[in-house]
């Protein structure tokens, strides 16, 4: 089976699901977060309160993350874990909100959410400064 997943929080018995193909357009980092989503659905029968917050609230504090996913990409990875219909359609709906620039609002337990992994492809895109060499 797939790699532990370490830092998604106080989770630790969380597996990685086995890896497939990758659909054109959607970063391996966005296939991780929605793994993990998967998961915790398939735990509880349904897509929770707390995980629906930590997705909008990465949506709002990791944009450069999420700018560059395609919705049908995303779409189907949302039925490869098993979301339903109405689940995924609300996924989507919130990328396409942020896609305009409006803003989504979390719970406020969860407002300054980030997921643990890493998105190699927005860190090299942060600006570079004189601190830094």
């Amino acid at each position: 089976m797939g790699a532990w997943l370490p830092r998604f929080g106080s989770l630790p018995y969380l597996r990685l699901m086995e890896p497939t193909d990758e659909p054109a357009g959607l970063p391996a980092d966005i296939i991780q977060i929605m793994d993990y989503i998967g998961q915790m659905r398939a735990s509880y029968g349904h897509v929770k309160w707390n995980e629906q917050a930590k997705l909008k609230a990465s949506m709002m504090n990791e944009w450069r993350r999420w700018a560059r996913v395609d919705p049908a990409a995303l779409a189907l990875r949302c039925n490869e874990v098993g979301l339903n219909g109405e689940e995924t359609s609300e996924i989507l709906d919130w990328l396409e909100r942020r896609k305009q620039g409006r803003r989504l609002v979390p719970d406020s337990s969860y407002k300054t959410f980030k997921f643990g992994v890493p998105h190699v492809e927005a860190e090299r895109l942060q600006p570079k400064t004189s601190g830094d060499w």
